[in-house]
């Protein structure tokens, strides 16, 4: 019983001597937080970089209410503007029009602007307004989180996405034409 106990007290003294394989186990510790920092820096690169686009091309799109070409084009829809707004995210591809949700509401005065119902996509509104009114252009694009360990603090909805949101506000040019009736509320 002592000699097994003695040969088993030899076999842990030599195996915590033993340096085989301890750069390995090392790796393994650091190589799970780095890789997940790392997942996490590009997660944040990619959410910043759809809400730099979706920005630009928001403010883009709403250039051409402001001037009237999108109304003399013949521009009257939401689906129109989306198409606007996606042809500025080309990077997007076709998922653009899927993802992206507009809601474009117009106002006689820059008053009546200042207390906007609050941001809901499900109850979207669009109206380019005519000459000399007051524009409010918002939109939003549901982007999925992927790295499990920012889900919690990013996302917005339940599914794990968050709603990327740009906003932007204008008084349209007075171009030629006429106002038309107020279709939101």
């Amino acid at each position: 019983m002592a000699a097994s106990f003695t040969r088993l007290a030899a076999r842990i003294r030599r195996l915590a001597r033993a340096r085989d394989g301890a750069t390995a186990v090392e790796f393994a510790l650091i190589a799970t937080p780095f890789f997940l920092l790392l997942m996490a820096i590009l997660e944040l690169g990619l959410v910043f970089l759809v809400s730099t686009t979706l920005e630009h091309a928001t403010h883009e799109a709403s250039r051409q209410i402001r001037t009237g070409e999108f109304q003399e084009a013949g521009g009257v829809s939401a689906d129109d503007f989306e198409t606007l707004v996606c042809d500025q995210l080309t990077w997007m591809g076709d998922t653009c029009k899927a993802q992206l949700d507009v809601d474009v509401r117009a106002y006689a005065t820059l008053a009546q602007m200042l207390n906007p119902p609050p941001y809901d996509p499900e109850e979207a509104c669009f109206e380019a307004g005519g000459p000399g009114q007051v524009v409010l252009a918002r939109t939003s694009i549901k982007w999925k989180i992927f790295t499990p360990l920012l889900r919690p603090s990013m996302a917005t909805s339940g599914d794990g996405s968050r709603l990327i949101r740009a906003t932007t506000a204008f008084k349209n040019e007075p171009f030629p034409g006429d106002t038309p009736e107020s279709e939101c509320d």
